[in-house]
């Protein structure tokens, strides 16, 4: 009798997560075509040469990935602070 009731169980599972991909796959399929009705983007205006030039100089001279590297991480630790200050506020651990 077990072997029947797991079996059962097994199917509703099985049937549970073909629908939840459905939908997914559905909402991803939605999603595509809301893209395809935008209009094409027009290509981007072309820098300047000197501008161009001097851009890739200060690329040269000094790397600028970490500094966004840096400032991201730095903004994404205190958006975690600040999250984590919400419950503690309510417990009055921190103020």
């Amino acid at each position: 009798m077990t072997w029947l009731i797991t079996h059962i169980v097994c199917y509703f599972k099985t049937a549970l997560f073909v629908t939840v991909n459905a939908v997914v796959a559905s909402i991803g399929g939605l999603i595509s075509w809301v893209l395809n009705l935008l209009p094409t983007m027009p290509q981007a205006p072309s820098v300047p040469g000197p501008l161009q030039d001097g851009m890739s100089l200060v690329g040269y001279y000094f790397d600028v990935g970490w500094l966004v590297a840096y400032i991201t991480g730095f903004f994404l630790l205190m958006g975690v602070v600040f999250l984590v200050m919400i419950p503690l506020r309510w417990v009055k651990a921190a103020d």
